[in-house]
């Protein structure tokens, strides 16, 4: 190894004695997740793309005037096949093929070449003429795909169909449809519902198979909907931070399930790169004065401006290339230019392209990208970066809504982490598009509903946004430090969202202002001043518990609770860690920098960047920006990358460390020199060398090193909870849809597979809705069963018996109507109850009589639909547990099962001849608890769980232990699952429904059915 790496490259360590560095090296791949077999789409895994980098070309075909694609067979040669011009393996067409008359033609050569497609581009919402197919007209428009085109893809690549292509939608709806949105100022909530109508609008015309390509940060909102294989983003553009993008992509996809990929554009803010056929590459024998003598120089000052300087530079979309492989993309991409005009020489951008297509097929996969770092945000957030592309409103969140403290705290976050992201696109010179990483490039951006195991492979996670404290997400985050012994710093406005705080400390948010000027204490004797107003709550806290930033009178402005078992929290006391009022109102300018009018104050960024630096694995003192990747035995590769236009030393270091270089890996350099490779207007700039001890301005280099008397700690494989199976939560009150209460639950998916719905709605929903419903819940693989007892009740409602010719003809009338509702719905079964016995003019027989006339009757009607009809048990029935199964059974009512309550049960008891029942004749278990007056009076069987006596729960846990037993099946061991538990207690609050799913399955998982 060369002896100036040594000296270069040497141990340095930033936060000697802290605890190791916890390292994940294992691949996310979506086979792994648990919601793999529940989703609508089979999503690729990374067999799929041969467990190897794609790389995806090919942007459209030949079309004439009769619609037919010309020449496809040699496209596919140049782009694809021929080993000497291929820089793709992955077709990545507009959408005008699927309205051609040789489509079918062109999809069996890509299939008999072994290739794939993915991302049909050119579905702009809202416009086109026509009925949609004139893709002449109008190019980009709001085309229909015909199923047949869809099917044909589907049929003829199975696996190698990517999707259709949502590209760039969560941009166009922040710039074009939030503001359609009345009320615009509505709630996160309903923010984020709005959205989710948009995006399912397209879903709907383009689906079922799609591809996301983000232009600004909605990844998870898009993907986890299921349909979607895959998610990228449209790096450079006009558009945010490259890093800043996949920090959300990667988080979205490790959250969901989705592998991600890599694009650079060929576009800026000042034009677009393309080589025309007369281009002549830079060489000893060619000039840049040549080249300008062919008519090749462009000015470039707009979009529509294009040509060989305008555009991407050639350094950037190198650098932004393979730090899109180091990210662990399934395959990458140049928007486009790959060959001189029409010819198949390659351009400058294609030669980039096939140089690294040709370091993976020799090098391989880069390791598994290390993000040791996570920012944590609220799942309703709808954050956006404070200035973009699309809106010249700013520091908006959802397009609507002003940014509140928690979303200044995020992007303050965001901006210490990579500097400079929030200029990306406005400047000539490129800044902002990558940005140096002080932490180096491993931070990944999670919304509140990622499961604990996920959070688990991570060393560090900051909280930010505004949190909604639920006791799921409070789980979540102490289970991180206390088990995973991760280390999270939260704010005290967050902390004061958690009912009594976390892991013991607390906050009232009794805050008090102070002034500028206030010094500040922290560790080691450093004193910091504030320059700004701030505010100061207290805290509640252990006594063994560290405070490390305190006020000269001995204020606690942080304090960290570290467990000796490893894992620390860190509690800042300033609500969000800003300066209490406006500091400055930033200038929205071409090549100044965008400030903030609420930075962070000084102790909390020391506070929150020393934490940082001890889950950092590689850095620089120069503004470098660093990738690293795992591969094996502390071995990382490292891309090094330069962000400015100047040369920096080239020096590594590591705080987990000795620094030892093992190799360089030789990276294609074609694109030095060449007409384009640096921001149009700085050609003559003095970018340096890159040297044994220097890397130039713009570089990109990658080396393999190793970590000596490291300080990391690899993580296990996780092991996620498994999805539940026959779980069912049930509605009694829906608001606006089923769809909607499902939305308003981000974790809904961790707990239940299907849901009990009231009759009440359905008898007021109208036919179309009912059919959108069915669609959606068909999507998202959910169960749906239908209770009618909640209107059974002989008056003003629902009766079963006929002893009212006129009230009984209307409840039967309404009973045929649910029933034809419910096999529009796609529901298979329905829950009815009985009811009390008239008070005169019948009998306790003849009543009974009646309601087997009724139920036979309903059965009957029931079964030629396809559904089955179910009793449940309740205190309203005339007649108890055993007593209404032997009395169906005296019926001939066989075919109807009866649905048990544990309220019931721990009241009457579960006797012998309640167990045969549930062998033989029960079907759904009702989960509840009784409530009792204070004479000891039966009440309520439907209290949530969480709300009883611990006796009280412990007991009725055992019964639905024993019912699992006798049946010989349950939820989290899914073997001829045939009913589901339903969570059926009076809800008041999504926490009262966890507290109940938690204690169901904190009993259920550990359980054997061998």
């Amino acid at each position: 190894m060369e002896e100036w790496l040594m000296a270069v490259l040497m141990i340095f360590f930033l936060a000697g004695g802290s605890a190791a560095v916890k390292v994940y090296p294992f691949p996310m791949d979506p086979s792994d997740h648990p919601d793999y077999s529940r989703y609508f789409v089979k999503h690729p895994t990374r067999s799929t793309f041969g467990n190897t980098v794609q790389f995806a070309t090919l942007r459209g075909f030949a079309i004439d005037d009769n619609s037919t694609v010309v020449d496809y067979t040699n496209a596919l040669e140049q782009y694809c096949l021929d080993p000497q011009t291929r820089v793709g393996a992955i077709v990545w067409p507009a959408y005008s093929l699927l309205f051609t008359t040789n489509f079918n033609d062109v999809v069996d050569a890509i299939q008999t070449s072994d290739l794939y497609v993915t991302d049909i581009w050119g579905f702009v919402p809202g416009s086109g003429p026509g009925n949609g197919s004139l893709w002449r007209a109008n190019f980009p428009q709001q085309f229909y795909p015909t199923p047949d085109a869809l099917e044909y893809l589907e049929s003829s690549l199975g696996e190698k169909w990517l999707g259709m292509d949502v590209g760039e939608q969560d941009g166009r709806y922040i710039g074009g449809y939030s503001d359609q949105m009345t009320p615009s100022s509505s709630s996160r909530q309903d923010q984020y519902i709005n959205f989710r109508d948009y995006s399912r609008g397209m879903e709907d015309i383009l689906g079922p198979k799609l591809v996301a390509l983000i232009s600004l940060t909605y990844p998870h909102y898009m993907i986890r909907s299921g349909l979607y294989t895959m998610v990228g983003a449209e790096a450079a553009q006009a558009l945010p931070n490259s890093q800043v993008f996949y920090a959300f992509i990667r988080g979205a996809g490790k959250q969901y399930g989705v592998l991600w990929f890599g694009n650079v554009s060929v576009y800026n803010r000042f034009g677009y790169k393309t080589y025309p056929a007369a281009f002549k590459h830079v060489s000893e024998t060619v000039s840049h004065e040549e080249n300008s003598k062919s008519g090749i120089q462009y000015t470039c000052t707009s979009q529509n401006d294009g040509g060989p300087t305008c555009g991407t530079s050639l350094n950037l979309m190198k650098r932004l290339m393979y730090a899109h492989i180091m990210y662990g993309s399934s395959y990458v991409s140049f928007e486009n230019g790959w060959f001189l005009g029409s010819t198949n020489t390659f351009s400058p951008i294609g030669r980039i392209q096939y140089g690294a297509e040709k370091f993976i097929e020799n090098e391989g996969p880069q390791g598994v990208h290390s993000a040791t770092m996570a920012l944590f945000l609220d799942f309703f957030t709808g954050l956006c970066p404070p200035r973009h592309l699309y809106t010249g409103n700013h520091f908006r969140s959802w397009g609507n809504l002003p940014y509140s403290e928690g979303d200044y705290l995020a992007d303050n976050i965001l901006r210490l982490v990579y500097p400079q992201y929030q200029d990306s696109s406005y400047f000539h010179d490129e800044t902002g598009f990558s940005s140096p990483t002080p932490y180096g490039d491993s931070l990944d951006v999670l919304l509140s509903d990622a499961a604990s195991w996920l959070l688990a492979e991570y060393d560090t996670i900051i909280v930010a946004s505004n949190i909604t404290g639920s006791l799921e997400v409070k789980d979540n985050l102490e289970v991180f430090v206390s088990n995973s012994k991760g280390n999270l710093v939260i704010t005290a406005g967050n902390l004061a969202q958690f009912s009594g705080g976390l892991l013991g400390i607390s906050t009232k948010l009794l805050c008090t202002s102070f002034s500028a000027g206030e010094n500040v204490y922290l560790p080691n004797e450093t004193v910091v001043t504030e320059p700004n107003g701030m505010s100061v709550c207290d805290l509640s806290f252990p006594s063994n518990s560290s405070t490390i930033a305190r006020l000269a009178d001995g204020t606690p402005l942080a304090v960290q609770l570290t467990f000796v078992t490893g894992g620390s929290l860190t509690v800042l006391a300033t609500p969000f860690g800003l300066s209490s009022s406006v500091v400055s109102v930033p200038e929205d300018k071409i090549d100044v920098s965008y400030g903030t009018p609420y930075p962070l104050l000084e102790h909390v960024q020391w506070v929150i960047s020393n934490t940082l630096t001890k889950a950092t694995l590689f850095t620089s003192p120069s503004n470098l920006s660093i990738v690293p990747a795992y591969q094996d035995n502390n071995v990382f590769n490292v891309l090094v990358t330069n962000p400015e236009l100047k040369e920096q030393p080239l020096v590594l270091l590591s705080p987990q460390g000795a620094v030892t270089i093992i190799r360089e890996i030789t990276l294609d350099q074609s694109e030095k020199g060449q007409v384009g490779y640096l921001p149009d207007g700085y050609s003559g700039t003095d970018i340096g060398n890159s040297t044994d001890t220097t890397i130039a301005g713009g570089d990109t280099r990658l080396f393999v090193v190793s970590l000596t008397s490291s300080n990391i700690q690899l993580l296990p494989n996780n092991n996620p909870k498994p999805l539940p199976i026959g779980i069912a939560l049930h509605l009694h009150r829906v608001k606006h849809s089923i769809r909607y209460e499902v939305l308003i639950r981000p974790s809904f998916f961790q707990h239940y597979d299907s849901i009990v719905v009231d009759y009440s709605y359905i008898s007021g929903t109208d036919i179309a809705l009912l059919m959108d419903e069915r669609n959606w819940l068909k999507q998202q693989n959910i169960t749906i069963y239908v209770d009618g007892s909640s209107s059974i009740d002989l008056f003003p409602h629902l009766r079963v018996v006929n002893n009212s010719l006129i009230a009984f003809n209307a409840s039967l009338q309404s009973f045929l109507n649910l029933i034809a509702k419910m096999a529009v719905l796609g529901s298979h079964d329905l829950i009815l109850s009985l009811h009390r016995i008239p008070e005169n003019y019948i009998t306790l027989f003849a009543t009974l009589s009646s309601f087997n006339d009724t139920l036979r009757f309903l059965l009957g009607h029931a079964m030629t639909l396809g559904i089955n009809v179910h009793i449940r048990d309740t205190l309203k029935n005339p007649l108890d547990t055993l007593a209404l199964s032997g009395w169906l059974q005296a019926c001939s009512l066989s075919e109807i099962k009866v649905g048990l309550n544990t309220g019931i049960l721990f009241n009457t008891g579960f006797s012998p001849d309640i167990q045969s029942l549930v062998a033989t004749q029960a079907s759904f278990v009702f989960i509840t608890a009784p409530s009792y007056d204070m004479f000891g009076q039966l009440y309520s069987e439907n209290t949530p769980l969480a709300r009883a006596a611990v006796s009280t729960q412990q007991q009725i846990l055992d019964i639905i232990t024993k019912i699992c037993l006798l049946r010989g099946y349950c939820p989290y061991s899914p073997t001829n699952i045939k009913y589901p538990l339903v969570l059926d207690g009076d809800y008041s609050s999504f926490d009262d429904e966890y507290m109940d799913v938690k204690m169901l399955e904190n009993t259920l998982l550990g359980l054997n059915f061998k």
